[in-house]
C-alpha cells in the first residue's frame, strides 16, 4: 500500500527531500534474476539517470556508479558484492 499514511521505503526528510523536489512515492528500485532496475513512479520533477531523464512507469537497469538525480538531490548507485 502507497497511501499518504503509508511510510516511504527510504524517507529524505532529514535531508530536505521535499525542498529538493523529491515526490513521497518518487521511484522504485526493484532487485530481480535480471539485475537492478529503477523506475520513476510519475514524480512531479521527474528522475534522471546518468543525465538521462527516465520516462514514467517504465523499468531501465541500474549499473554500478550510475547517478540517480530525483529533483535537485543526487544519489549514487554503488553495489557492495560480498567477499568469496
Amino acid at each position: 500500500d502507497t497511501g499518504p499514511n503509508t511510510p516511504p521505503d527510504v524517507d529524505f526528510t532529514d535531508w530536505n527531500g521535499a525542498a529538493s523536489g523529491i515526490s513521497r512515492n518518487h521511484l522504485v528500485i526493484s532487485v530481480g534474476p535480471d539485475g537492478v532496475f529503477v523506475e520513476d513512479e510519475e514524480s512531479y520533477n521527474g528522475t534522471l539517470c546518468n543525465g538521462d531523464r527516465l520516462c514514467p512507469r517504465q523499468r531501465y537497469l541500474l549499473n554500478d556508479r550510475d547517478e540517480l538525480r530525483l529533483g535537485t538531490m543526487m544519489l549514487r548507485v554503488l553495489f557492495i558484492y560480498p567477499e568469496k
